[in-house]
């Protein structure tokens, strides 16, 4: 099976051709699409619309469970939704138009709120992999086998994009005898465990549980991206420039350079500066909050809400990061 974004990318297509104008600077009964009730983006959410409720005294914003980073974006641009959230290289690549995320027209409409603690990509290599490095992939005649996300998900975007930039792909492992196997996160743990994989992706905050348990279980380690590449990423694509300490992980004896993407919260021009501003100035004074939604949020800094957000601030937001001296 070779990579891509086809299905969603189809169906994101299908409702960016005809997207219907929204009203200007709405400011009630909008719409905030997040994720599963059983996730973390649910419950962050409903925090908030919280922060925008206190300030209006009322209930502007109703949050109602999502279809994912891109079917975010989709409804959002669709006009079935006011808000939402993704990531922002998938929303810098749906407001280009014209690519795998967005095959459609450009939205130019679209701004972004604020971008939480990034969740990484964590890439993980076996020792007894038959390559040093993600440059060798382009050179190496032997069977190289990858686990990662499904279809869509983050860590096979991240990742496919990584060995692109390392002169490598998906369908070239695959041409050499390897193999590429998109599943979900137990899946990637037991070929890993049971030395299927010689790679393996994850999108976590780090630390993380997970990557502790499989290094344990088998010898490997992280795998350390080029400076430049990285820059590439951050430029480009939207991504964060995240550095993993040294000692985070097993085994770990020097920092690792890595990419992230922050979930970040997003909507279009003509929702309410305002309500955009009550958003962020709740986020940004009220951290314990925050921190009562979710553990990964304990490492939010207020100063980096504006970063790695991916495309245009939102006025609303602008304003509060200028009255802070942030931007």
């Amino acid at each position: 099976m070779r990579t891509s974004l086809t299905l969603a990318a189809i169906a994101v297509a299908a409702v960016f051709h005809a997207v219907p104008a929204s009203a200007q600077n709405k400011a009630t009964d909008l719409v905030m699409v997040t994720g599963t009730p059983t996730g973390t983006w649910f419950p962050t959410g409903a925090a908030f619309a919280e922060f925008a409720d206190d300030a209006f005294g009322g209930q502007p914003i109703s949050v109602t469970p999502g279809a994912g980073s891109i079917g975010n974006i989709m409804s959002v641009g669709a006009g079935k939704a006011d808000m939402g959230l993704s990531y922002g290289a998938f929303l810098k690549l749906a407001k280009e138009g014209n690519n795998e995320i967005n095959p459609g027209e450009p939205l130019p409409q679209l701004r972004a709120v604020l971008a939480l603690v990034p969740n990484v990509l964590h890439i993980l290599k076996a020792d007894d992999a038959p390559f040093e490095g993600l440059g060798d992939l382009a050179t190496t005649d032997q069977r190289v086998h990858i686990g990662t996300g499904v279809e869509g998900a983050t860590e096979n975007f991240a990742l496919a994009r990584l060995l692109a930039a390392n002169g490598s792909s998906f369908d070239a492992v695959e041409d050499k005898g390897g193999s590429v196997s998109r599943t979900v996160t137990s899946g990637r743990n037991d070929g890993w465990q049971n030395r299927q994989f010689h790679l393996v992706s994850y999108m976590f905050t780090p630390p993380h549980q997970n990557i502790t348990r499989l290094l344990n279980v088998r010898d490997g380690s992280l795998v350390s991206i080029d400076p430049d590449i990285q820059k590439t990423f951050v430029d480009d694509l939207g991504f964060a420039a995240v550095t993993i300490p040294s000692g985070t992980y097993p085994g770990q004896d020097g920092e690792v350079n890595a990419i992230g993407l922050p979930t970040t919260l997003f909507t279009t021009e003509d929702v309410s500066a305002d309500v955009v501003y009550a958003i962020v100035k709740g986020v940004a004074e009220n951290l314990e909050r925050m921190h009562q939604v979710s553990a990964s949020y304990e490492a939010l800094v207020p100063e980096k809400l504006m970063e790695g957000t991916g495309i245009e601030l939102h006025e609303g937001a602008a304003r509060y990061y200028r009255e802070r001296g942030w931007l």
